[in-house]
């Protein structure tokens, strides 16, 4: 699969859209490793979820409850009903719509334009 950008605030989306899909109310909490297991059904890097989870944290979405827990706050809990995708398998699919144009593009630059050819480029 093609390598797609993940952007800070797409790793915050995909993290809250997780914990949407775990159904994790305001001041829930949800083991660390949990949000490890489900976020490698995305097939992104493990990076793009740390990112993602610092980000919240940063912004008084997400906290540490202990070592191994992370806490919904309230406002996390507003923002992650805020979000336009309706769940992570939504996510998914958009990811790998994404992947599939950046494979399509890489394709495309793989051979010279030739005015009047073929958009066919099969042998």
């Amino acid at each position: 699969m093609a390598n797609v950008k993940v952007t800070r605030e797409v790793g915050e989306h995909l993290v809250l859209l997780i914990l949407r899909d775990l159904g994790i109310p305001a001041g829930g909490r949800v083991l660390k490793d949990t949000l490890t297991q489900e976020w490698q059904r995305t097939g992104l890097r493990d990076s793009d979820m740390a990112s993602g989870v610092q980000s919240l944290k940063n912004k008084g979405m997400l906290r540490d409850f202990d070592f191994e827990t992370l806490e919904l706050t309230p406002a996390g809990h507003k923002r992650m009903f805020s979000l336009r995708l309706s769940s992570l398998g939504t996510a998914l699919s958009a990811k790998r719509a994404l992947a599939a144009l950046g494979k399509r593009e890489q394709d495309d630059t793989d051979a010279p334009y030739e005015p009047g050819a073929s958009d066919d480029r099969r042998s």
